[in-house]
């Protein structure tokens, strides 16, 4: 088992040269690396298990003067503080004990498959409800399926004000990688696409490094809050808070075109 030291701030697509050795190694299996030393990010807490509640719901009125305005009326909610990893060090019981499920045929230890199975349910909770990802700097992304069936959605700022279409890789938003990576262990697929590298030191935190198809590596760290995932954090593209389900017009707003 490795040791690595592990950060709540991510990096992504680092290429392989250096870290391609150990990466290779354990990628293979889906190795899990034990990681210490976690940094811990100011003004969290270490458990976020409430689900926020809106402090004012959606409007279901279209703005009059939309332009480049958020045209759901969506609001800031009250949110639970971001986590962080725990300070005492510790896998859950039985969380190496080595598994076989043919449903996520890339996880190989207990621990694996309890991560692929909430990732996998976050992931079909995206695609069948669609979500609003709050952004650190108090931004927020909309993102649905479009009527061809794939991802799509906007940013806007906190004022509502539009930023940016938003593009997703075949994979989708990084809290679908797990989720594609499995599909393509599933299809046979050997190579990059089929490798990834899972950290954790406590079951709380966990780092994630997968491919896309290429040699490049991207790594994101995960928080899971009542069985999905809650926060997610890359390079230049971080949420702080995930809340499933779009009304009908926050999902116009996300297939709006601006």
């Amino acid at each position: 088992m490795k040791f690595q030291i592990g950060s709540a701030m991510k990096t992504n697509t680092v290429p392989l040269i250096g870290a391609l050795v150990a990466f290779v190694v354990g990628v293979a299996c889906g190795a899990v690396t034990v990681s210490v030393g976690a940094s811990n990010q100011p003004g969290h807490s270490t458990h976020a298990s409430q689900t926020p509640v809106p402090s004012v719901l959606p409007s279901d009125e279209p703005s009059a003067n939309s332009g480049l305005i958020d045209i759901s009326h969506s609001v800031f909610e009250q949110l639970p503080a971001p986590q962080t990893p725990s300070d005492q060090s510790g896998l859950p019981d039985g969380s190496l004990e080595p598994v076989s499920d043919s449903r996520f045929p890339a996880a190989k230890n207990q621990l694996q498959l309890d991560f692929f199975t909430r990732a996998d349910a976050s992931c079909k909770a995206l695609k069948m409800k669609g979500a609003k990802l709050y952004k650190p700097d108090g931004g927020y992304e909309f993102v649905t399926l479009d009527s061809k069936g794939y991802f799509a959605g906007n940013a806007f700022d906190s004022t509502g004000k539009f930023v940016a279409r938003l593009n997703f890789d075949d994979a989708g938003p990084s809290l679908c990688d797990p989720s594609f990576l499995n599909e393509q262990v599933l299809r046979g697929n050997t190579l990059y696409s089929s490798n990834y590298l899972l950290e954790t030191l406590d079951g709380i935190e966990y780092i994630w490094h997968s491919h896309h198809g290429s040699s490049d590596l991207s790594t994101v760290t995960m928080y899971f809050t009542e069985g999905l995932l809650s926060e997610v954090y890359e390079l230049n593209h971080s949420a702080s808070w995930i809340r499933y389900g779009l009304s009908a017009l926050e999902k116009k707003s996300a297939l709006h075109s601006y």
